[in-house]
């Protein structure tokens, strides 16, 4: 029997200043997600360099010379644009994951959360 409900599936990266780092959101073997938004928690500002897939499927043409400024994306404190919200759901099979890249701004350590919300699926 599966089981199907609403989840925010969520990581942490700490980058060192101007550093990058990689957030990884990872689904099991019997478990599959459809998220349906993307948004962000830090303690300074950030650049998302890239979105991809354990396949390397991109979902976004974004890198470090053409990056999605945090400023773009909703907070846990205001809503700045539904840039995060994805015209159709972004699937994590099972034994995959999502790699989201980022680049600190800040000039100093800075924490990034990253939020995918959606439906979790599990078999």
């Amino acid at each position: 029997m599966a089981y199907e409900y609403p989840y925010i599936l969520t990581d942490s990266v700490t980058l060192s200043a101007n550093s990058t780092g990689t957030a990884e959101l990872s689904m099991g073997e019997t478990e599959e997600f459809e998220a349906h938004e993307i948004f962000f928690s830090s303690t300074g500002s950030f650049e998302v360099t890239s979105i991809i897939d354990s396949a390397s499927l991109p979902y976004t043409n974004a890198d470090s010379n053409n990056p999605l400024p945090s400023t773009l994306f909703t907070t846990s404190n205001e809503q700045k644009s539904d840039i995060g919200k994805f015209p159709i759901p972004l699937r994590i099979a099972p034994n995959n994951k999502i790699k989201v890249g980022l680049k600190d701004t800040s000039g100093s350590s800075n924490t990034v959360r990253v939020f995918l919300r959606g439906v979790r699926r599990v078999r």
